[in-house]
């Protein structure tokens, strides 16, 4: 290839300079590194055919070590640059397999037209600057490898390969003969560091989920799935098909002396085969031009639809400080450890750097709401409140962020018993995400409610194919009479759970789906089997004693009766679940009582009393239609 002659290259409004290495822009310097001027000389050789990735190393890179995957990292950096100017990104279109493409139309010019000008990044001749470049781009190489530990590097060779690219109106997607995805797992990034390292690797997938789910024609799983898989060795094809998704994607982490490196590999279910693999560079000071380029490249490799809206949606920032960045991703992670107090005093350090930071306002909404679940009725009513300010300031800040209306919708339902409010809210949070998982599940407790369980299933049916380990389908089942699929549901779900505290809602949900088959004795056996922490929870106990009493072992049944009652006067958010084994026990004055002790401390489990199979038998009673009114429920 020749990529010294003298005359002037034109496209568009652009004068490319091969000799002396200037690119033009309506006679005005472009400010454009020296390597990405070469890498354009050497696709404007020859315009409309493919230019081999060895070729364009063998020309830019001759005299240094250069890895392969860093070429994509100088192709994004010019695409950038002529976009800027007003160019479609298509000028350099990707060739799968192959190397690259100059699709625009080139006239030569002699240069004699343009002022003469050395390179406006350097104000050295162009033979001294060139040398240079290749001085620094060695010793930059050797700098690099030195921080990389020899397995690291080992690693990284082997998922660095050429990108498999299929493009559609300048999109690319992972093959030409491959079916469209339109289901993906993003899985955690592999940290090879210390807990800081883990916080900021679920940060980056947790900002990459966020942003693919702003993609109305895929499926994206939420980060709540992703993170129970972030220690799971297996075939990222494996978890896939466990996760009944097309593709997954997954990668590494890597950082040293300020650096980011990060390795994303698509993988496709059905095969196991490897679509699309790409590496990202990037100082930790400008973490956000990382993940920018990580969801550009990473939609434009899924086929998405990036036009200038869309673009616009899916890289929108909520914060330009690193500091309150972080401090937010660190109590995201603590969030999702089931931490809240930790979490607080992070989302609350991020409103110190960024005080409209509007997600950090969201996340400890959360935290608040995850913190009353757990509280005392005296305590949980203080904490609720606080988690209702969040929420509102939330929302004050970006009434399009989903994350305010769910937390608005589901304090509106919980705490304040405002139903119509609340449907408002999670209606719009499914409208704004539609691949959040959490809105859906909300929305269809909702309807369970207010016994629209019809309404309910399809809901929760959702969330679970948004989020696997979600349990909302087995409960909406459950209350709407269907047993044997509320049995068949919380059975999965039993199989995919990895701890005793992920083991507890199915677990409890299987036994109950059970007792309304008749399978008491395979209800007993379900808690009975369980964990201890599991065992001895006062809701296990709950649906033992009922197994119990309806299998016909009234000396168990209350002998453990005597046992829960002494437990509901020693905490006040157990009441409403005694009340169950009242009325499955045929003992309707005491649970009554044992309902309306409930109402006094706003008991969460009041918002199942419509529709639940646990109250059936009190259903035609006055009493049980005036704790409906009480509560604002339709009768």
């Amino acid at each position: 290839m020749n990529n010294g002659d003298s005359n002037l290259r034109e496209f568009g409004k652009f004068s490319l300079d091969p000799q002396k290495r200037v690119l033009w822009f309506e006679n005005e310097p472009v400010n454009l590194p020296l390597k990405e001027i070469e890498l354009l000389s050497v696709l404007t050789d020859n315009p409309g055919e493919v230019v081999t990735r060895e070729e364009i190393l063998n020309v830019v890179w001759a005299d240094a070590y250069v890895e392969e995957s860093n070429l994509s990292r100088h192709i994004y950096l010019l695409r950038k640059v002529l976009k800027e100017h007003g160019e479609d990104e298509n000028l350099i279109q990707t060739v799968p397999r192959r190397g690259y493409r100059f699709t625009g139309e080139i006239s030569k010019t002699a240069n004699d037209e343009l002022p003469l000008a050395s390179n406006p990044v350097s104000d050295t001749g162009p033979d001294e600057s060139y040398k240079r470049e290749r001085e620094t781009a060695k010793s930059s190489s050797k700098a690099f490898l030195s921080w990389l530990l020899v397995p690291t590097l080992l690693g990284f060779v082997l998922l660095v390969g050429l990108g498999v690219y299929r493009f559609n109106n300048s999109v690319s997607a992972p093959s030409d003969t491959s079916q469209p995805i339109k289901s993906i797992a993003v899985l955690p990034l592999k940290s090879l560091g210390g807990e800081d390292d883990k916080v900021l690797s679920l940060g980056l997938t947790d900002t990459l989920i966020a942003n693919l789910s702003k993609f109305r024609e895929i499926r994206v799983l939420s980060t709540g799935a992703a993170k129970d898989y972030a220690d799971d060795n297996r075939e990222p094809s494996a978890i896939g098909k466990e996760l009944a998704v097309d593709a997954v994607m997954n990668g590494s982490l890597q950082r040293a002396d300020g650096k980011l490196r990060v390795t994303l590999r698509l993988i496709r279910t059905d095969d196991g085969q490897q679509m699309w693999t790409e590496t990202f560079d990037e100082s930790e000071k400008d973490i956000f031009l990382l993940q920018d380029t990580i969801a550009t490249q990473t939609a434009k490799a899924l086929a998405l639809n990036l036009d200038i809206g869309n673009r616009d949606l899916v890289l929108k920032r909520y914060t330009a400080n690193v500091d309150a960045y972080q401090a937010y991703q660190a109590g995201r992670y603590l969030f999702y450890q089931s931490q809240s107090d930790k979490a607080i005093r992070e989302f609350e350090r991020a409103l110190q750097f960024d005080s409209k930071y509007v997600l950090a306002y969201a996340g400890l909404a959360d935290s608040y709401v995850m913190s009353a679940n757990r509280a005392e009725s005296n305590k949980r009513g203080e904490l609720y409140e606080r988690a209702k300010l969040y929420a509102l300031q939330a929302f004050a800040l970006d009434d399009s962020l989903a994350e305010a209306h769910v937390s608005l919708g589901w304090i509106r339902r919980i705490y304040d018993w405002d139903w119509p409010e609340s449907e408002k809210h999670l209606l719009r949070a499914v409208e704004l995400d539609p691949n959040s998982a959490l809105a859906h599940q909300r929305l269809a407790y909702l309807y369970i409610t207010l016994g629209k369980t019809n309404e309910a299933v399809p809901l929760s049916l959702q969330a679970t194919l948004l989020n696997p380990v979600d349990h909302s389908a087995g409960w909406a089942y459950y209350c709407n009479r269907q047993y044997e699929e509320s049995a068949a549901e919380y059975a999965r779900r039993l199989s995919l759970a990895t701890s005793p505290e992920t083991q507890r809602e199915p677990r409890l949900g299987l036994a109950m789906a059970y007792i309304e088959l008749g399978r008491n004795e395979d209800a007993a056996r379900v808690i009975e089997e369980a964990p201890s922490e599991i065992k001895d929870d006062f809701a296990s106990n709950v649906a033992l004693t009922i197994a119990l009493y309806r299998s016909g072992d009234a000396e168990r049944a209350n002998a453990n009766l005597r046992s829960l009652v002494q437990k509901a006067n020693e905490k006040s958010g157990r009441w409403v679940r005694l009340a169950h084994v009242y009325a499955a026990m045929d003992k309707k004055d005491e649970a009554f009582y044992a309902l309306r002790k409930g109402i006094e401390t706003r008991d969460d489990r009041l918002m199942w009393l419509k529709t639940t199979p646990y109250f059936d038998k009190l259903r035609d009673d006055p009493r049980f239609l005036q704790i409906l009114r009480s509560m604002n429920l339709p009768e």
